[in-house]
This record gives C-alpha cells, structure tokens and sequence, in this order.
C-alpha cells in the first residue's frame, strides 16, 4: 500500500520500536488500543478542525441515512483521478420534505419559487420534478431558497447546477495539492430568466458551491445575509480498526476565488426579525419589478 510522504523505512523503524516495547514492557498491553492511540495522535496532531477520529455511533447514523456530513471527499482524488466531492455538515433530513414550491404573482410577474433544504441522496431528481413542475406555469422569474442548507451529495449539487447552466460553464474548482480538477456542468442551456437565490449564516458546502456557480454563470442575484464560508473537503475513511475523516483537498469558485472563513457576501443583504420573512419579501418585490 502506498503511503504518501512516509518512507518504508520511516514504517519500519516505528514497526520495530513497537513491537519491541509491547513485547518486552514488564505488563501485558493491549496492541491494537496502543496503535488506536497513535493514530489518534497523528490526526490530532494536523490540527485541523475538520480532521477527527469518529465513533460507532457516527458510523451508525451515516448507515442510517440521518447523520451530519463533514464534506466529504471520493479517495480516488489522491490517486490523481476525478473526484467526487461532498459537503460540509449536511443533514440528511429524511423526516422533512426536501423541495418544497410556490408561485408568487405580483405586478403581472409569475414568480416561480423553489426551497431546497440539503443536498441529500434523493435531491437532484426531487429538485428536478419540482422545477419541471414550475416550468409548466410559464413563469417569468425564480427563487431559489437555500436558507438553512448546510450542504451535502456533489452529484446533486452538478445535476441542480445543470439545470440553469450550459456544459461550457464552470461550477467550482476542486484543488488537491498541485493536483487542479475543474467541474463543468452538463446541462444543455443557461437559464436567461432573472434567478433570486435566498441565503444565511447556515447556507454552506454545496449552497455556496451552487451560489457562486450562478452568479457567476447566470447573473443571479445573492439576496439574505453573508454564507457560513467553507470550501475544503474531506475523505472519511473506514478500515478494520480505524475510522476517521481527514481534509483532502478544497474548492475554489468558477473564477478561482476561495471563500473559505469568509463566506459570500449577499448583492442585497436582508436581516429577518420577528415572524415576517423580509428575505423572501424582498426576493419577490425584487423580481416583481424586473
């Protein structure tokens, strides 16, 4: 197995100190607690925030569909090959509708209104049944509502972007060392209807992904309050005695800027107080005079 920027050697050395300890220390030791232990060390040690060691419960949550990612990132990346990223700290949110609709009529203007609230296994194909059922009402203009949406599943985020984006426009930028893979969408046009996206402080991953790529390729307009802001990307990894998720690589907008720690400032930046959504309220008035 290769083992980037450790030497057979360097293993070796470490192998033999081990086994010698373990074998000749006065007490009987558990190995495999005591190498639990070092490996630990090792991930402590990168002091990164998104870098940790998880337990059986986390395991069990993401085999039940209902756990919180940590963007997530396919391992294929370190071996030079395309990756699959996921994102930053999404819920699943199985008990709750993902997509939800309306439609807004307001000065003669239809205006389409969508609410996605992560980037879920399912996402793509409900996000896309929905759309093509506000399609169907002809409308002039649309809301896209990512409030509250802390990211999720990278083949969604493409097949959303895909929807308003044509194959010649970048979605993001994914760096992995020197390594730089460019994602483009797939989709057949770009929408040239005026496109609203609501956001806030839990918008992250794939929202900001989606957020950048529309402005950029779209024209959209970024309307709430600046994003949670992080753009890197994690491996989680299982092996018999280990598991653990670790930052492997981070993603860059179409136009190569990162907004990680800082967020995306809004176009038209909107507080909410109290039980009126002035967000959504300026969204509609926004587009209803287009």
């Amino acid at each position: 197995m290769l083992i980037i920027g450790i030497q057979d050697g360097d293993l070796g050395e470490f192998a033999y100190n081990f086994n010698y300890v373990t074998t000749h220390y006065y007490k009987d030791v558990d190995r495999k607690e005591l190498l639990q232990k070092a490996f630990s060390t090792i991930i402590s040690e990168l002091k990164d925030p998104y870098t940790e060691m998880l337990d059986e419960e986390f395991k069990k949550s993401m085999e039940n569909g209902d756990y919180e990612y940590s963007n997530t990132i396919s391992s294929n990346v370190l071996n030079n090959e395309p990756s699959n990223i996921t994102s930053t700290n999404a819920s699943d949110n199985k008990p709750h509708k993902n997509v939800t609709t309306n439609i807004y009529n307001k000065n003669n203007k239809k205006i389409a209104y969508i609410k996605l609230e992560t980037f879920s296994m399912d996402s793509a194909k409900d996000f896309k049944d929905n759309f093509n059922k506000l399609n169907k009402e002809c409308f002039d203009s649309l809301i896209i509502d990512l409030r509250g949406n802390l990211g999720g599943e990278n083949n969604n985020l493409m097949d959303i972007a895909s929807l308003f984006l044509d194959s010649s426009k970048i979605v993001c930028i994914d760096k992995f060392k020197k390594i730089t893979k460019t994602y483009y969408s797939h989709g057949d046009k770009t929408a040239i209807y005026p496109i609203v996206i609501l956001g806030n402080c839990d918008t992250a991953s794939c929202s900001e992904i989606l957020i950048c790529a529309l402005k950029e390729g779209c024209n959209a307009t970024f309307i709430g309050i600046r994003t949670y802001g992080k753009n890197v990307a994690q491996v989680c990894k299982e092996t018999p005695n280990y598991y653990y998720k670790f930052t492997a690589a981070y993603w860059l907008t179409p136009s190569g800027q990162s907004i990680d720690k800082e967020g995306i400032k809004p176009d038209i930046e909107v507080l909410n107080f109290g039980n009126e959504d002035e967000q959504l309220n300026t969204a509609i008035e926004y587009l209803a005079n287009k």
